[in-house]
């Protein structure tokens, strides 16, 4: 029997196994999550759901990368204004359905990685096949995904989902995937944390929009939302497109993890940098992204002309103007937000611009709004 023929059958195997307890697990899942703790001497225990030891082998990346650079990928329509060929080369952490990037531009990541369990029961069979140098997991994922050298799994504390934690809504950042990684509300944290084990210096973020609009159409069941159209918050409409479940982001809770995570790498000299273009997350510094590699690296199209050729004044303006608007937008001032997002699309007609105008637009009261030009005062 071929090796590719033994893989295929203890994919099949797998893929079986797991069908067969879904419903099951899923019930085991919600019962975690609800059930309280009031034993202070056993809730770490309880945080990590009794999962099993982190692989040995994670070790291998401690400090490996150190007083290097990463990118760290979200997956925000904004993703789509980068060109991901100036990564090739780079250390570089993507995580969910990004292979539906890779798909389109055939661009890999060096590391990618995964942390809601229904992304991965949604998405297993893809992850299996998707050929990346490194994958990710938690622990108690490794029924989804058969052994193999480029594997790694990670214990992964839910003390900050667990109402019955000490740690509910508390941000902790570990520096040791062996004993726990923190959730943080979102897999980037999962990502700042291993990229901190790793040894990297400068971390960039880019395609983090930090801004996501829950369709009225979609259903809701507590924290899970289940797609009823395409997904506008991503950068493909089937990332969490019709049929799928994800979960509401509540961003003020992320803000709290990308806090904490922006302490624990200015504390001993790293540093984080937000290189997405436009978005509304100013946590962290804003750089602009086609600076952070030589010339030659730059694709430029051929019919392109002196006056737009990667526009460098002229984006970062429009950067210091988003991040005004971002800051009214925040304060309630959702007019003069609109107003600037608004102006901002008129000189350069980009994807993020739009979102935001809506976004603030709706929140003026004005629902039926569905594109820029629906923005009437």
């Amino acid at each position: 029997m071929s090796i590719a023929h033994r893989k295929e059958r203890a994919v099949t195997a797998l893929r079986e196994r797991i069908r067969q307890r879904q419903s099951q697990e899923r019930g085991d899942f919600e019962l975690t999550y609800a059930r309280e703790n009031t034993n202070l001497r056993s809730y770490e225990k309880w945080e990590y759901r009794n999962a099993d030891p982190a692989t040995p082998e994670i070790l291998q990346f401690y400090n490996r990368y150190k007083g290097e650079r990463c990118f760290i990928i979200g997956n925000g329509p904004s993703l789509n204004s980068h060109d991901l060929s100036l990564l090739e080369g780079e250390k570089v952490f993507a995580v969910n359905s990004f292979y539906y990037k890779t798909r389109e531009t055939g661009f890999k990541p060096t590391f990618f990685v995964v942390e809601d369990l229904m992304v991965m029961k949604e998405n297993y069979e893809q992850f299996i096949e998707y050929d990346v140098p490194y994958k990710f997991f938690p622990t108690e994922y490794k029924q989804y995904h058969p052994p193999a050298q480029n594997v790694f799994y990670f214990k992964m504390n839910h003390g900050f989902y667990q109402e019955g934690s000490p740690y509910h809504n508390l941000p902790r950042f570990s520096t040791d995937p062996l004993r726990g990684l923190y959730c943080g509300q979102s897999v980037t944290y999962i990502n700042l944390q291993l990229a901190f084990f790793m040894g990297f210096s400068d971390v960039y973020l880019i395609g983090m929009d930090f801004n996501y609009i829950i369709p009225k159409e979609h259903k809701r069941n507590g924290n899970d939302i289940i797609s009823t159209t395409d997904d506008p918050n991503h950068f493909h409409k089937d990332y969490f497109g019709e049929g799928k479940t994800w979960r509401d982001p509540k961003l003020e809770r992320v803000l709290m993890n990308y806090k904490m995570a922006h302490v624990a790498f200015s504390a001993v000299g790293r540093r984080i940098f937000n290189a997405t273009k436009g978005g509304m997350l100013e946590e962290f510094p804003r750089v602009d992204y086609d600076l952070l590699f030589p010339s030659q690296k730059r694709a430029i199209p051929d019919n392109a002309g002196p006056e737009n050729i990667f526009e460098v004044a002229g984006a970062t303006e429009r950067e210091a103007t988003l991040s005004k608007a971002n800051k009214l937008m925040r304060e309630g001032r959702y007019r003069e937000a609109v107003e600037m997002n608004i102006a901002l699309y008129k000189k350069t007609p980009i994807s993020i611009y739009e979102k935001n105008a809506i976004f603030g637009a709706r929140k003026l009261g004005l629902l039926g709004v569905k594109c820029i030009a629906d923005i009437r005062f």
